[in-house]
């Protein structure tokens, strides 16, 4: 029992510390195109295009490639970065072509923009629908894996499902949704959602989970329903960190 306090210390405390310990990441840019060509560069060109263009360094998971900038001291400020004329340049092959920026992209501290590579178009924000293929997208995968996890242990009754679907739509669904709430604007504070708020829907499974199905419906002993719990909350912790490195965030 005594390990069991340590472990859930180390997973309540440890993400607790790190968010604390992390300074905030400096003003960033984020450009955010869907089915991006493999050769598609972009950078940032500053006043009249007598300076040199600022490169931004790109990541892809899945369909979604984010190009992004952390501004240099000259743009720290939303006053800095609207002094002078900031144009997106677009290279693929031979073709250049460039965008200006919204005016709310660049005036934010992490701003956020869409591109459409077909229709060369740039908007500031990403699209409403991709919050939402998120969220259905984690909820669904760790729900499943709970289920999965609830079924091996030899849960069958009726009342048992429903109790355990109520309390894991409870977590997860308030877990993913203010995850996905950060997605919206995609940097740095949607990795600190879920580093921070995981262990507490980790907390809230293994906590309800024996309540409802081992004290009250009572289908199998109180200590399969911790067990249960458990290992049904690590299952989901773990889909968590890995839809964090291979969907976008």
């Amino acid at each position: 029992m005594k390990k069991l306090f340590c472990f859930l210390a180390v997973v309540l405390l440890f993400p607790a510390s790190v968010v604390f310990a992390m300074s905030p990441a400096p003003p960033r840019l984020t450009v955010v195109v869907n089915f991006a060509p493999e050769n598609l560069a972009l950078s940032v060109q500053c006043g009249d295009g007598s300076s040199k263009p600022m490169p931004l360094q790109k990541g892809t998971k899945c369909w979604e490639t984010q190009y992004f900038l952390y501004w240099p001291e000259e743009f720290f400020t939303p006053e800095e970065r609207g002094a002078t004329t900031l144009t997106l340049v677009m290279q693929n092959g031979g073709e250049r072509y460039e965008l200006p920026f919204p005016a709310q992209t660049v005036q934010d501290y992490y701003g956020t923009a869409t591109l459409d590579f077909k229709t060369r178009s740039l908007t500031n924000g990403v699209s409403a629908l991709r919050g939402w293929l998120l969220f259905v997208v984690h909820t669904a995968l760790t729900f499943a894996a709970a289920c999965a996890v609830f079924f091996v242990f030899g849960y069958r009754k009726k009342w048992s499902w429903l109790a355990f679907v109520a309390v894991n739509i409870l977590a997860q669904g308030c877990l993913n949704s203010v995850f996905i709430n950060e997605v919206i604007y995609p940097g740095p504070n949607a990795v600190l959602a879920l580093v921070f708020f995981a262990p507490i829907a980790f907390l809230a499974e293994i906590v309800l989970v024996p309540i409802v199905v081992g004290f009250i419906i009572k289908e199998h002993r109180v200590r399969r329903a911790v067990a249960c719990a458990f290992c049904a909350g690590v299952a989901s912790l773990a889909i968590n960190v890995l839809m964090l490195v291979l969907l976008p965030s």
